[in-house]
């Protein structure tokens, strides 16, 4: 073994840690009341379903009339379990909480003077915890959590410097994604509010028409879909045949791979050079249009210098006269609008010709094309970072959680407060417009 560690029933720890059960250092855990929300009350009800990912919306969460308020009454640092259900398991800690009580499908757990509930929250999302937990679930026909099972739940406890320390850690980089949630949130909001804007009203402030498709700038021109380019339908290869699919090296989009992003930059499923060579081939900027099954909708814009699609798939390669970029934002747009379009049965269908006939307007002022498309395209690129950075941060995260909770990594080998600002707060992306051309 090696120095400094010892051997417990969860695996080595360091020597100055302990291992216990729960109940040594928490208070009896304790059910919730039992009653049925209303719109009113003496106070707030909260139940498993009010909490989310993202913490607890306490002006959503409903009111019931408890006649015994202080035996329920949540306060500051309480922590709450889900006892049944598929967030069997889960759990969330009070923080401010307005006047409010729990539900019976939440369990609470008191810590006692030894062990900081914001410690403890973060144990309570380590390997170790969720480890004891699914035993539990298994061994359970319902599937749930009691308070024996918690009270009897082993935990590992450092020093309360320590716990300190490594609660601080977690919760900062905790602070971090959530921050980036709120970035991706208001700049998606930003994009909306603009893509409608400029689709109604164009970039010069010109007179509007109605249309069909609402209100647009005067001088916009009404076009089929089917003249901005050359529409082409995907096909899938025989899947029989392996060489189609042996060595993979280009994309092979299907309706599952388009709309996180702008671009597939890579899709799930790839062909190998001999099944994109009977493939129907398309360009980069290809403007991709899922127009068969439950997403028809979607609307992505191929990569690479060379892709194919399946068959629920239109795809408008643009002439020289459209941007392809502007054109994608325009589809988005007009999303509801043109699906519409469709034969809707067990299987909504818009069929290609069906497609191209479809009526829409746009500018045909080339720089006002590229300036609607750089501005929105801006946009974009902003998500897509903070995208990034969030997924970063969420890997660091499960990092750090596992090394801190098994003592791999100490607190004092952090130098966490010189290196935070650096970490966290990452200077802005160097923007980069794609040309469409």
């Amino acid at each position: 073994m090696m120095e400094g560690w010892k051997e417990t029933e969860i695996g080595l720890i360091p020597e100055d840690w302990e291992q216990s059960i729960l109940s040594e250092y928490a208070e009896k855990p304790q059910y919730g009341f039992t009653d049925s929300s209303s719109n009113s009350g003496n106070a707030k009800f909260l139940r498993i379903t009010d909490i989310t990912d993202t913490g607890v919306d306490w002006n959503n969460v409903p009111y019931c009339t408890c006649p015994d308020i202080e035996k329920y009454k949540l306060e500051n640092s309480d922590i709450v379990f889900a006892r049944i259900g598929a967030t069997t398991g889960k759990s969330y800690i009070i923080k401010n909480p307005p006047k409010a009580v729990f539900a019976s499908y939440l369990i609470r757990v008191r810590t006692k003077s030894k062990l900081l509930s914001e410690y403890l929250i973060f144990f309570f999302n380590s390997e170790y915890y969720w480890k004891q937990i699914n035993s539990q679930k298994g061994n359970n026909l319902k599937g749930g959590v009691n308070g024996s099972i918690l009270s009897n739940l082993r935990i590992i406890v450092p020093p309360l410097p320590e716990q300190r320390k490594i609660s601080h850690i977690l919760c900062t980089l905790q602070k971090a994604i959530g921050q980036q949630n709120k970035l991706i949130k208001t700049t998606t909001k930003l994009k909306k509010a603009l893509m409608k804007k400029l689709f109604a009203e164009g970039l010069y402030g010109e007179k509007q028409k109605e249309t069909k498709i609402g209100l647009v700038p005067e001088s916009w021109e009404q076009i089929k879909i089917g003249e901005l380019g050359r529409c082409v339908t995907g096909t899938t290869p025989r899947t029989k045949i392996e060489e189609y699919w042996k060595n993979p090296e280009y994309d092979f989009i299907a309706p599952a791979d388009i709309g996180a992003t702008k671009y597939i930059y890579k899709s799930e499923k790839q062909i190998s050079k001999l099944g994109l060579g009977v493939s129907r081939v398309l360009p980069k900027n290809s403007v991709m249009c899922v127009c068969i099954g439950s997403s028809i909708g979607k609307v992505g814009l191929t990569f690479k210098e060379q892709s194919s699609t399946n068959q629920q798939i239109n795809s408008l390669i643009c002439s020289e006269s459209y941007h392809p970029v502007y054109i994608y934002y325009l589809l988005v747009q007009l999303n509801e609008y043109w699906r519409n379009h469709a034969t809707f049965g067990p299987v909504p269908i818009l069929n290609k010709g069906q497609f191209e006939q479809i009526k829409i307007y746009v500018t045909k002022i080339e720089t006002e094309q590229k300036e609607i498309a750089d501005s929105l395209e801006f946009l974009d690129l902003k998500i897509e970072f903070y995208e990034k950075k969030k997924h970063t941060l969420i890997d660091l995260f499960k990092t750090m959680l596992h090394e801190l909770m098994t003592g791999q990594r100490r607190v004092n080998e952090i130098d966490f407060e010189d290196e935070k600002e650096e970490l966290l707060l990452a200077a802005e992306p160097e923007i980069k417009y794609n040309t469409g051309k």
